[in-house]
């Protein structure tokens, strides 16, 4: 799957996605400090669903579905790297990137709610 790893998304977790076979490009890594208007132009350009813990990407009135490429909110209750990883890359596996695109999507540990419906 092809994701953009917002600024808040540790390393280790940008580490074990694409030791799974993801296509992640990170901002941390290559624009560090870039709004989150310019979050949602990079993934627009190349195609990517943006995996962050800013609740304000899912802020559907200022970012409207439709208007990017999709976004996985990540919402659990245990924020360590490793457990993000884990139920980051066991819903990346279940749910197919279509199920994504240009949709907002919440994990959560126990779920994966889409927006829209």
């Amino acid at each position: 799957m092809r994701l953009l790893a917002d600024e808040n998304i540790a390393a280790s977790v940008v580490a074990s996605l694409r030791a799974h076979g993801h296509d992640v490009e990170s901002i941390r890594d290559t624009s560090p400090g870039v709004t989150d208007a310019e979050v949602i132009r990079m993934a627009l350009r190349t195609k990517r669903i943006i995996v962050t813990h800013d609740r304000d990407f899912g802020n559907v009135m200022r970012y409207p579905v439709g208007t990017h490429h999709g976004v996985l909110l990540l919402r659990c209750r245990n924020q360590s790297p490793v457990h993000i990883a884990t139920v980051l890359g066991n819903a990346l596996r279940t749910v197919p990137s279509s199920k994504l695109h240009r949709r907002v999507a919440v994990l959560t540990e126990d779920e994966v709610r889409f927006y829209p419906a």
